[in-house]
């Protein structure tokens, strides 16, 4: 019924108005990824990096075991400004002296960094460069580059600012970096999808003409890579389901998130692998890290998946074995 209700609906698509080198990137390598751009790249001046996420540090992870930070309704937990302690990203609770869940540490590490944070580390890593923020709370409308300085402007999406040279000459930037896009893009919402869709187009129409760098965090091999790259004449949302469906991506997939005692995990892992189930295309679990692992299967298997972790739980319950959690996590993917 999805693939017939989207059917009908088409992306049209104007003349291209900019080549660009398209580079994939990830948020570990970015810095090094600009680094290395800046370095061979012959009189870039402007980079903008375009981020959905105005935080400081939009999920955080115990330091000690490594378990994700979460608050007592079950959301995570960010910290809003440098400084700043712990809160509830769902329902805003405080938690001025956070303790782990699990191993009852108060040490926590950023997750993922957020606006404020990734200022700070290119600040640092990129030498003389000007650093500007610009989000809903500090609106940078035009940029105007300064003569012999890298300007990085750091944006949430829908504010990102337009450049200009000293002479008032419109420019567009060298180098723009799009992020969030596994988030974004493999997200079981389409209409989450289709946000960065129009996100990211809106962003790369910035671009220094026929000569920007471009680097998105999605790999090669993905749909929405290729489709950025080489677009297709007559597009259709249809032919993008299909894809999305052939290679097990939301709304075709369920993921579903194990704990327990790692232990315990790395052997039922073993075990279920051994399962019917798990021989099929599309399904996988991932490896153990911590005290969790991910199972992904097809959403034809939805119900075996569930009947199959509901009569594991009530076996070891039944043997007195350390007992195992699951819950559905789509947002692992």
């Amino acid at each position: 019924e999805l693939s017939k209700i989207a059917a009908s609906v088409l992306y049209r698509r104007g003349a291209p108005q900019t080549i660009c080198r398209f580079l994939e990137t990830n948020a570990q390598r970015l810095i090094t990824d600009l680094q290395r751009i800046l370095r061979t790249k012959k009189g870039a001046r402007s980079v903008l990096i375009s981020l959905n996420d105005r935080s400081f540090a939009s999920g955080l992870r115990c330091a000690q075991c490594k378990n994700r930070s979460s608050c007592d309704c079950g959301f995570p937990l960010a910290i809003l400004e440098r400084n700043g302690v712990p809160s509830c990203t769902k329902c805003g609770l405080r938690h001025e002296n956070y303790r782990c869940n699990y191993c009852h540490s108060q040490s926590l590490q950023a997750l993922r960094a957020g606006n404020q944070s990734w200022a700070l580390s290119i600040a640092k890593s990129i030498k003389g460069a000007r650093v500007l923020l610009s989000d809903s709370s500090n609106d940078k409308n035009d940029v105007v580059l300064k003569e012999d300085e890298i300007t990085v402007i750091i944006a949430t999406q829908g504010f990102e600012p337009r450049i200009y040279g000293q002479d008032g000459r419109y420019q567009g930037y060298d180098v723009i970096a799009l992020m969030g896009g596994f988030a974004g893009f493999n997200s079981s919402s389409l209409a989450k999808s289709d946000q960065y869709r129009r996100a990211w187009t809106r962003t790369l129409g910035l671009a220094r003409s026929r000569k920007a760098d471009v680097l998105l965090e999605l790999e090669r091999s993905h749909v929405e890579f290729s489709e950025i790259v080489e677009p297709r004449e007559n597009q259709g949302i249809e032919n993008l389901l299909a894809e999305r469906k052939s290679l097990f991506l939301p709304p075709y997939s369920i993921l579903v998130e194990v704990t327990g005692e790692s232990s315990a995990l790395v052997r039922l892992r073993a075990a279920l692998l051994q399962d019917r189930l798990f021989q099929t295309p599309g399904a996988s679990i991932y490896p153990v890290q911590g005290e969790r692992f991910v199972i992904k299967v097809g959403t034809s298997a939805r119900d075996e998946l569930l009947r199959l972790m509901l009569n594991m739980a009530k076996l070891r319950s039944a043997k007195r074995l350390s007992p195992i959690r699951y819950r559905i996590a789509s947002e692992y993917l």
